[in-house]
């Protein structure tokens, strides 16, 4: 049991505090997202030096040690049925100030001999003034570090002006989140994204001299089989230097998992371990 606890206050009256009484777990209400971001400071990375880190980065792909990784935004507006992105951040687009965002790689590269950043934003590239202040305040200080965006960004949200100014400041690689082939399928998960726009950015990507990284998944509702193939042709296809397929995984929460469970899991017992991006069943006879 808590008891009172975080300065004096309650557990009952922290919003979105999920908590064990006795042998109850409680759960208040929804949480609130802080609306200034900047007032959270940097984290204390001498209690996490990144020193110490072991080489095993976020997608286990890095160009130099030590690394460490930083959010510059939390949010995201978006509404693909799949993504909790907006559940554990929420909608509304928070940004850190560009200047305090350099001053902490700056800290990063002068005191802990950091040689990569990874930009772990789910919407980095979304507000493009934030992405082009951030590259001009490092290419102002002289700042010499590889930066990386591992975990995907919108390609619809790209443009060569941004990717020149990205690569220049020490890009080099970025997760683009594609996810399908099919557009009735992109259409049914509400990504919001014209598959027609795909080919032609990825090539921007690639000629501003940024590797691409393409995120693909697999498995969605009412997807067949023959929409999986379309989508493996379509990532080889591409000129990618990398790509990961994935499972499409119904996390708690998200408008999937709602469906998942008025389809197929109404009246089971959930199996979590099954849970699992990048664990595949080996019978494929289900798939139409």
């Amino acid at each position: 049991m808590l008891g009172e606890l975080i300065n004096g206050t309650a557990p009952e009256d922290i919003p979105g505090l999920i908590w064990r009484d006795g042998t109850t777990v409680r759960r208040n209400s929804d949480p609130v997202f802080y609306p200034d971001i900047d007032d959270f400071g940097e984290p204390d990375w001498d209690s996490i030096d990144p020193r110490t880190y072991p080489p095993a980065p976020h997608g286990m792909i890095a160009r130099a040690f030590p690394l460490a990784p930083i959010i510059t935004t939390r949010g995201c507006p978006y509404r693909c049925s799949y993504c909790s992105a907006p559940i554990t951040a929420g909608r509304r687009m928070r940004y850190r100030t560009p200047q305090r965002v350099v001053d902490e790689i700056q800290r990063l590269v002068d005191g802990y001999g950091v040689k990569e950043i990874q930009i772990e934003d789910d919407n980095f590239t979304l507000k493009r003034d934030h992405v082009l202040a951030i590259c001009d305040e490092i290419l102002t200080r002289g700042i010499r570090v590889h930066w990386s965006l591992p975990n995907g960004v919108r390609i619809d949200r790209l443009d060569n002006e941004m990717l020149a100014m990205m690569k220049r400041s020490g890009c080099y690689l970025m997760a683009l989140g594609i996810e399908s082939a099919s557009q009735r399928i992109l259409d049914m998960v509400s990504k919001k994204l014209d598959i027609g726009v795909v080919r032609e950015q990825v090539g921007n990507v690639v000629a501003a001299g940024i590797q691409a990284w393409g995120f693909f998944m697999i498995g969605f509702p009412t997807e067949t089989r023959e929409e999986i193939h379309e989508t493996v042709e379509f990532a080889l296809s591409l000129p990618l230097h990398r790509v990961q397929f994935t499972k499409t995984t119904p996390l708690p929460g998200t408008p999937i998992y709602e469906w998942w469970k008025a389809e197929w899991g109404k009246g089971k017992e959930i199996d979590w371990s099954t849970f699992n991006y990048y664990s595949f069943a080996s019978d494929w006879s289900e798939v139409s």
